[in-house]
């Protein structure tokens, strides 16, 4: 039986809509007012809610921002029923997360039908969910071997060549050794501790209530110093590979100093990686009040296509053989959780441009100030 949550302060409402459905088939719970209705939210996992607006004690849009914010809950489809449908009512409910209304008074059908339809829907999200899921353990399970065997393969063998020919290598050929063993150990040692974040962050995105906590963290100052201080170190590590051109309004996002700062280390790092040498890389920061603070990045160079973005979440190795450089996947998919935590957003389009195999890609993210 699909479970379907009623939340209304108007009792009589609450007995008609819960026979036509209990008729129908469905497992129906009910609650008179929204305090009550996310209580029972939380142990019935409801399939679909049906909530009025205007309630006492938490209205419904007060549930939908707390349904919304629960990991657990979050997926499961939303219906207003209201007699409240002015253009700003509805905007409201929409940018919170609702997926539909439905007006009062409404007939028997026009209430199965909706219902039935966004059933129908939550089906849909929830398949994808799982299969982003799958992928994402698929995705690791052949992919962390490779990338620890490969670092780990270079400094085991130049190692050993060390140990054994010391004594009839040059000075250049030890210095150009040892260089190697360096590179290899940092390599292995980033993956690693990238690794043990995005374990970090998959828990914690399991525990709501620290979640909402961090939410409520003071916004950090400085960001252009931020950005400013982290351009330079990739120009330095890169070698002045490309051009950057800053375009900076001073913000102040809800999201920790360190989380920001990753963030554009790896955002600025794969456009590095990934644009023509000596090309130009944009960085825009926008302030608004309605959308927040924003970041945008973009750069010329190796494209993603439409899969490849649709992946990101899911960890995965881009095409190998087309970028022919390690390490993208695990750092986005970092990204996308961290922002996750704050309730950020990240888009990336990927456009081709005159030149052949020449693309411009934007990585562009919001978070709340």
């Amino acid at each position: 039986m699909r479970r379907i949550l009623v939340i209304d302060d108007d009792v009589l409402i609450i007995e008609n809509v819960k026979e036509v459905l209990e008729l129908e088939g469905y497992d129906v719970q009910s609650a008179k007012n929204g305090k009550r209705g996310i209580q029972v939210a939380t142990d019935f996992a409801p399939e679909l809610i049906l909530c009025d607006v205007s309630m006492p004690i938490m209205n419904g849009y007060e549930v939908l921002k707390f349904v919304r914010e629960q990991s657990s809950l979050r997926l499961i489809p939303f219906i207003f029923l209201t007699a409240r449908i002015s253009r700003e009512d509805m905007r409201l409910g929409m940018n919170l997360g609702a997926d539909d209304y439905l007006t009062k008074p409404f007939s028997i059908s026009e209430l199965l039908d909706m219902v039935a339809s966004r059933l129908q829907h939550y089906d849909v999200r929830l398949a994808a969910h799982k299969e982003r899921l799958e992928t994402m353990r698929d995705n690791i399970i052949h992919s962390l071997p490779h990338e620890l065997r490969t670092p780990l393969t270079a400094i085991s063998g130049y190692a050993n060549l060390l140990a054994e020919d010391a004594h009839i290598l040059s000075p250049v050929e030890v210095k150009t050794m040892a260089d190697s063993i360096v590179a290899g150990s940092n390599r292995l040692y980033a993956l690693i501790e990238n690794y043990l974040l995005f374990s970090q962050l998959e828990l914690l995105l399991n525990d709501e209530e620290k979640v909402l906590t961090l939410r409520d963290i003071e916004p950090i100052d400085n960001t252009n110093l931020i950005i400013l201080d982290t351009t330079h170190r990739l120009k330095l590590l890169y070698l002045n590979r490309n051009h950057i051109v800053l375009n900076l309004q001073e913000g102040r996002p809800r999201i920790e100093y360190d989380n920001f700062t990753y963030i554009l280390k790896e955002l600025l790092t794969n456009a590095h990686k990934f644009s023509r040498k000596q090309t130009t890389i944009t960085l825009e920061t926008l302030v608004d009040m309605m959308v927040g603070y924003t970041v945008r990045i973009t750069s010329i160079g190796i494209g993603l296509d439409d899969e490849e973005i649709h992946h990101i979440d899911s960890y995965i190795q881009f095409d190998r053989k087309k970028h022919e450089i390690q390490g993208l996947g695990l750092g986005l998919a970092i990204v996308q959780r961290i922002l996750r935590i704050y309730d950020g957003t990240m888009k990336i389009t990927s456009t081709p441009t005159d030149k052949p195999d020449d693309y411009k890609t934007t990585v562009t993210v919001n978070l709340p100030i």
